[in-house]
C-alpha cells in the first residue's frame, strides 16, 4: 500500500483503474481513496461468500471503496445493489477474460509451445493448476489432492500434466509429497497455456481464472 501511494503522488492520475481480487488491487484501491483520486473496479459484484479466502475479503473492499463498479454480469450487478452500493455507479460490462481469450485464442497457435515438445497429443491428457493458499500450505489437503492426481492415469488412461507454480513446487518439497504419474512443469507463458486447455480432455483447477477461460 505504501508502494502505490508513492506511485500515485508522483504521477498524480485523476483515476485509478484496478481489476481483480489481488492484495495489490486493494491496496491500489485503499491508497487512491485515501489521496481522493477515484477508483474503478473491473470484475466487481464477484463472490464466494467465503471470508477464510483472501480475495473475498480483497473483493469486498475493493467494492466499497470504488467510485465506478464494472460488473461482468447482470447477476454480479444484483450483489452490489443487495450490498447497498449505488446502482448508478455500476456498469455491467461483461468478462474481459473472455475478451482477451477470443482475441488472443488464434494468435496463440503461432507463439506457443507445441504440444508435441512436451509430449502430449491432443485430448490425450487432463490438465491440473493448483496454487491456492488453502489447498497448497496445508500439508494434508495438498497431500490428499495429489494423491487423488496420481491416480487418475491408471483410472483413465490419460496423462495428468500440472504447470506448477514456483511457489506450490516450494510446498510440495517442504512436505516432501512426491508423485510417479504427474508430468510437472514450469511455469508457462499465457500462449502455451491457452493451447494446454484448448486441447486438454479435462481441467482440473482452483484458479478462478482458469475457469473463466475454460468455459
Amino acid at each position: 500500500m505504501t508502494g502505490a501511494e508513492e506511485v500515485l503522488r508522483k504521477n498524480k492520475p485523476d483515476f485509478v483503474l484496478v481489476q481483480g481480487d489481488t492484495n495489490s488491487v486493494l491496496a491500489s484501491a485503499l491508497a487512491a481513496t485515501k489521496l481522493h483520486i477515484k477508483v474503478g473496479h473491473v470484475e466487481a459484484g464477484l463472490r464466494s461468500y467465503d471470508k477464510t479466502m483472501p480475495e473475498e475479503i480483497n473483493r469486498i473492499l475493493t467494492d466499497h471503496c470504488s467510485d465506478i463498479l464494472f460488473a461482468p454480469t447482470e447477476y454480479n450487478r444484483s450483489t452490489l445493489q443487495k450490498e447497498g452500493l449505488p446502482q448508478e455507479s455500476v456498469f455491467v460490462t461483461g468478462n474481459t477474460i473472455v475478451d482477451a481469450l477470443n482475441q488472443n485464442l488464434e494468435i496463440s497457435k503461432h507463439k506457443s509451445i507445441t504440444l508435441k515438445s512436451i509430449g502430449l497429443c491432443q485430448n490425450n491428457y487432463f490438465l491440473v493448476t493448483l496454487h491456492r493458499a488453502e489447498n497448497v500450505d496445508c500439508h494434508e489437503r495438498f497431500k490428499n489432492i495429489i494423491n487423488a492426481l496420481e491416480s487418475l492415469p491408471e483410472q483413465f488412461n490419460f496423462a495428468v500434466i500440472y504447470p506448477i507454480h514456483p511457489r506450490s513446487e516450494k510446498m510440495l518439497l517442504e512436505f516432501n509429497i512426491t508423485s510417479r504419474n504427474i508430468k510437472f512443469v514450469g511455469p508457462l507463458d499465457y500462449f502455451s497455456f491457452l493451447q494446454l486447455e484448448k486441447n486438454a480432455k479435462l481441467i482440473l483447477t482452483d484458479s478462478g481464472g482458469v475457469q473463466e477461460e475454460v468455459f
